[in-house]
């Protein structure tokens, strides 16, 4: 298997996946990471990973359905 575009930005599309589908309720409260801190708090490297996770699980939602079925949709095509 080589090393191409496509297949680090599939890498890439499968990590945001892993982020967006972490639950808040079960995983992330456990850890403290389950809500950013309110604005000008701090700017620690844990409100900065809560931020983060927070954003992609909410901002990229869309995108990120959009993205999956082009990736799908391609490997069906091309094997």
């Amino acid at each position: 298997m080589a090393l191409t575009i496509y297949s680090i930005l599939k890498a890439v599309v499968l990590w945001t996946n892993a982020i967006a589908v972490l639950n808040e309720a079960r995983f992330l409260r456990k850890y403290g990471l389950d809500r950013p801190a309110p604005e000008h708090s701090d700017d620690s490297i844990k409100n900065r990973t809560v931020t983060l996770l927070y954003s992609t699980r909410v901002l990229l939602q869309m995108p990120l359905i959009c993205i999956n079925v082009l990736v799908i949709l391609i490997e069906l095509i091309l094997g």
